[in-house]
């Protein structure tokens, strides 16, 4: 894992602030690390899993496991305060931010994607999150 040099972002966000904000960040978190210098590297990790069984544990345990359960408390958090409602899922909120980073991901090199390169990873996150809980 060190080789690879896969940090993830969203150990950086703050338990404070607003669920909406939370996510935004979460997101671009995500986001960056996919479009980043070292986002082939992570995609390989998911591609080899079969291969090698053993890189993606670590990987799972180093980045997985800890992001489900930023996640997990980022969305209990908000549900508890009214934020979001009371049965907004966790593991759907990340499987949704994950589809849009790995979508830009694949299709950035190969086709313009709105969004990328034109509007900042923030703004394009606070999009996807305000769809998503339903802010305007």
């Amino acid at each position: 894992m060190e080789a690879l040099d896969i940090e993830p972002g969203w150990d950086a966000i703050v338990a404070s602030g607003s669920a909406r904000e939370q996510l935004i960040q979460f997101g671009v978190a995500m986001l960056e690390q996919y479009l980043g210098p070292h986002g082939g590297a992570t995609l390989r990790v998911f591609v080899e899993a079969e291969m090698l069984p053993d890189l993606f544990q670590a990987y799972r345990a180093r980045v997985l496991e800890p992001a489900l359960e930023q996640m997990r408390e980022i969305v209990e958090r908000g549900v508890s305060r009214g934020e979001l409602p009371p049965d907004a899922d966790y593991r759907e909120i990340l499987d949704l931010l994950h589809g849009v980073a790995l979508s830009r991901m694949l299709l950035a090199p190969h086709v313009p994607v709105h969004g990328v390169g034109e509007v900042d990873a923030r703004e394009v996150v606070a999009r996807i999150v305000d769809r998503l809980i339903g802010s305007s």
